[in-house]
């Protein structure tokens, strides 16, 4: 049994309550930080619909990739830290491929509504005659 004085006693309280108080605040906050919207890309070349969805990260290196048919490279960012998505289009230029298309887009996370109905539909032309993609990012709300 620990036998504390009376002057300790009360500093311990106030470390605890503190303690408490921080607790709380931490839990409160909790729901918007773990919060990330989910979205998805819908992408349209040779008459077919590949989806890719970016995974929210903050590793700038993270990206998910949708190779198309050989002539196009597509990737997707989220972005948690700076709340963007990125999104790069390459053309498949023989030996390597080439940036042709980048876009970012600011994604507000307390507002998942507001990007249901997408982005924007972006519109690629690659060097090849008749090679277009078509492709557009969107919120998936619950």
């Amino acid at each position: 049994m620990i036998v504390f004085s009376g002057r300790a006693e009360i500093t311990l309280i106030k470390v605890n309550f503190m303690s408490k108080i921080i607790l709380i605040v931490l839990v409160s906050l909790l729901p918007t930080i773990v919060h990330a919207i989910n979205l998805i890309c819908e992408l349209e070349y040779a008459s077919e619909i590949t989806s890719v969805i970016p995974i929210a990260s903050f590793d700038p290196y993270e990206k998910s990739r949708a190779d198309l048919g050989g002539n196009f490279r597509f990737y997707a960012q989220y972005l948690r830290g700076s709340n963007k998505l990125k999104t790069f289009v390459y053309h498949d230029a023989k030996a390597r491929y080439v940036l042709i298309h980048a876009a970012e887009y600011r994604v507000e996370e307390t507002d998942c509504k507001r990007y249901e109905h997408g982005f924007g539909l972006n519109k690629i032309y690659s060097a090849d005659l008749e090679r277009e993609l078509l492709f557009q990012c969107r919120s998936i709300c619950r």
